[in-house]
Parts: C-alpha cells; sequence; structure tokens
C-alpha cells in the first residue's frame, strides 16, 4: 500500500521516491524508507546555462593539474569524493582544491565553522584569505551569487547529500559558471560502499575519486586512465617535488 508524504530515501541504496512503500523499489529492501526534506526552489532551477561554442570546447583543452595528487582534469569538471565516514574525503577535496589557482568556495554542510573544520583547514594547511566557506544555510542561488562575486574557480560541497544537490544539479551550477575549473562533490556511502542516492551523481562525474582509510584510488576518469592511487595526505617535501 503506497501513501503520499513527500521525498522518502532508502537507508539502504539511497535511492529517493515522491511515494512511501514498504519495500525500496531499486534494492528491494524491506522498511527501509525513510521521510527527509526537500530541497526548496532556487531561481538558478529556471535559469539556462548558454555557454559560446569556445567555451564549451575549452573542457576538452584546457587542463588544470591537481599537483598533491598527479591528476589532470578538464575545464568545469564534476570531481565526486566518496567513501566511508573518517575515510579522508573531506581532506582530499580540501586539498586538491588549495592546489587550483583562484578563489575557492566550500560549502561546509556536513561541519559547519566548527572545531573540526579548523583541524581538517590546519592539517591540510589550508589558510588562503580567498577560500571562502559557507554552511549550511547558504542556498542554491547563493551559491552561484557567492562563486561570481569572488570570481571561484573551484567549489567543495560537503556532503553533497546534505546540501541536497544530485548529479544534474551540480552540472547545472557547473553551466552557470564558465569560468570554474571543477565542483568537487564529497559523497556519502551507502552500506554496499556506493555513492548514496541516485546513479546520476556516478554517471554525470568526470572524476570519481573513492576515498578510505587516508588513501584513494580512481574509479572513473574522463580524461585518463584509472591507474593512479595513494595516500591522501603527503609529506611537504613530497609536495613541493610535485609542484617544482
Amino acid at each position: 500500500m503506497y501513501r503520499r508524504m513527500g521525498l522518502f530515501r532508502c537507508l539502504a541504496c539511497g535511492a529517493t521516491s515522491d511515494v512511501y512503500a514498504a519495500v525500496c523499489g531499486r534494492c528491494w529492501e524491506d522498511k527501509t524508507l525513510v521521510p527527509v526534506a526537500r530541497r526548496a526552489g532556487a531561481e538558478i532551477d529556471r535559469a539556462p546555462a548558454v555557454l559560446r561554442a569556445n567555451e564549451v570546447l575549452a573542457s576538452a583543452w584546457r587542463m588544470t593539474q591537481l599537483h598533491p595528487y598527479g591528476l589532470t582534469i578538464g575545464s568545469r569538471s564534476l570531481v565526486l569524493v566518496s567513501g566511508p565516514p573518517g575515510g579522508g574525503k573531506t581532506t582530499w577535496s580540501l586539498t586538491a582544491a588549495d592546489s587550483v589557482s583562484g578563489a575557492c568556495v566550500v560549502v561546509s554542510a556536513e561541519l559547519g565553522h566548527g572545531p573540526a573544520l579548523a583541524a581538517l583547514l590546519a592539517r591540510c594547511a589550508v589558510k588562503r584569505p580567498d577560500v571562502i566557506i559557507a554552511d549550511a544555510a547558504l542556498s542554491v542561488d547563493g551559491l552561484v551569487q557567492l562563486a561570481r562575486e569572488h570570481d571561484a574557480r573551484t567549489i567543495v560541497v560537503d556532503s553533497c547529500q546534505e546540501a541536497w544537490l544530485d548529479g544534474r544539479e551540480m552540472r547545472h551550477v557547473i553551466g552557470l559558471l564558465p569560468r570554474l575549473v571543477a565542483l568537487v562533490a564529497v559523497a556519502q556511502v551507502n552500506r554496499f560502499g556506493s555513492p548514496a542516492g541516485e546513479r546520476a551523481l556516478e554517471h554525470e562525474a568526470d572524476l570519481h575519486v573513492r576515498v578510505e582509510g587516508m588513501t584513494w584510488s580512481l574509479a572513473k576518469n574522463r580524461f585518463g586512465p584509472c591507474d593512479k592511487s595513494g595516500p591522501v595526505l603527503r609529506e611537504r617535501s613530497q609536495l613541493e617535488a610535485t609542484v617544482c
């Protein structure tokens, strides 16, 4: 029997549904659907992303190095970072974003501005004044406006589930910011080890990084092979040698 109550998310696989059911229609687990909040509508939802042909083509030839990890990404990339809690997802994301020149907007939907975030910033040696950190109260419209005001080159969303952004919505945000280098989306995982939520996250991602136990590996890479892996944190001497 179904009863309409808004939005529901499966605790087992992360799938969402507009109706309640005793069994999840995706993973067929029993009694795993729970009611959750729905993201409020935003002005950008109705704003078309309009780009010039050269701006679209730039993503194919304008490459950016993520020096700490030896990775190369194209312009306006969607980078998905997934893994279990405490594995180093946010550390990897902040370190990668900090390696890109230009302002960075961080949506700290999980940690806010508390001591846990301060410890992470210290661990990653992120202390630039052009790294702007907002909490979960930042709306999607506010995110785009903030990125435009500071001419942000990178955006980190931690996590996309807490910020209520799916893959298509994040791709739309990227389309509205033609000067953006990358949007890094931190994703929680379900008990099967996949990013919690719709498959759109993995489908839309240009680069999918799996992080566990403070080590990372590639699950998807549209810019090259998936043969790279390593520690999330590296010795400062190693990092300087890589940058040089």
